[in-house]
């Protein structure tokens, strides 16, 4: 079989998709979690026999764009071996593709759960869900087909971010040396959703962000990282829009104040972020928000910006 790192990942990153989601179970004590990154040379092998040889109550994939014809190649000996009776687990599908594409997955694979929205609450409740705690129908943010063969869509829930622990890092050494990137999200969502590349608004309609201390606090334990690891101090911030839409000053003061902590703590890092052009210049807005702007890109800039 051929690596998934040969197909989609030209430069490993810290997966947040997984990590966040073990992170979360691990605080929350509900589950044992074990993370398998395909960027970091797994093979569909190595996959399915860790699969054998754990039979866990719960196998997740996280399926983003690319890795769909990987995605099902998995799927398909998963389920080979659950008719052999040498895997009993719930599989539960996420990511974009999966949320996007929920009931031709449920079809293709029949008894899978899809998740459509942010991960965490829901992966809680099919934690529970799998041991006997709790019933599928009150597992927030799922989509999956009932007993009465039709698709049923639970309510999805939205977590608050400072809640949320750091992404687990039981990947790092390993990506470390495959000379792999880290990786932070501080905020989730956007408020436009108007972009036609963008496939994003399967996480939230509703942009939000984590305190300035949650952030400051995170990024500090992720650096730590790097006087045992070989990483160089460059961030990459996966939010979808690292400013956000909020439009009163406070999103402004909120940069000027992250950038100013960082400049404070002296880490001499580099992040790289995205945001709309129009958070650097709007015909909208007037003279003094464009002042401010350019004092807060200018702080960013000091930050590390790249």
């Amino acid at each position: 079989t051929r690596r998934s790192s040969d197909l989609n990942f030209p430069i490993p990153r810290l997966c947040l998709s997984i990590g966040m989601l073990s992170a979360y179970l691990r605080k929350m004590q509900a589950a044992e979690t074990w993370l398998i990154d395909m960027q970091l040379g797994e093979a569909i092998d190595d996959v399915l026999q860790t699969a054998l040889r754990l039979d866990p109550e719960v196998i997740g994939l996280s399926i983003s764009f690319g890795q769909l014809r990987i995605a099902r190649s998995i799927l398909e000996r998963i389920y080979f071996e659950r008719s052999q009776g040498r895997l009993k687990s719930t599989i539960v599908l996420g990511n974009v593709v999966p949320a996007f594409f929920a009931p031709e997955f449920l079809s293709m694979f029949p008894g899978s759960v899809a998740v459509y929205g942010e991960g965490e609450l829901s992966m809680l409740g099919i934690a529970k869900f799998a041991v006997g705690k709790l019933e599928l129908n009150n597992v927030p943010g799922i989509i999956y087909r009932g007993g009465d063969g039709n698709l049923h869509r639970n309510p999805r829930k939205s977590i608050e971010l400072d809640d949320l622990p750091l992404p687990s890092l039981d990947t790092a050494e390993k990506l470390a040396k495959q000379r792999g990137v880290l990786t932070l999200e501080l905020s989730r969502g956007c408020q436009w959703n108007a972009c036609t590349f963008c496939p994003r608004n399967h996480k939230s309609s509703r942009w939000k962000t984590m305190s300035v201390d949650h952030a400051i606090d995170r990024i500090d334990y992720l650096l730590q990282l790097c006087n045992t690891l070989p990483f160089g101090k460059h961030i990459f911030f996966a939010d979808e829009e690292f400013v956000g839409g909020i439009d009163d000053g406070s999103e402004t003061e909120r940069i000027i104040a992250f950038s100013r902590e960082v400049l404070r703590r002296t880490w001499k890092i580099r992040f790289d972020a995205a945001a709309r052009v129009d958070q650097v210049f709007s015909n909208k807005m007037d003279r003094d928000w464009h002042i401010r702007r350019m004092e807060m890109w200018g702080s960013c800039r000091r930050a590390g910006l790249d």
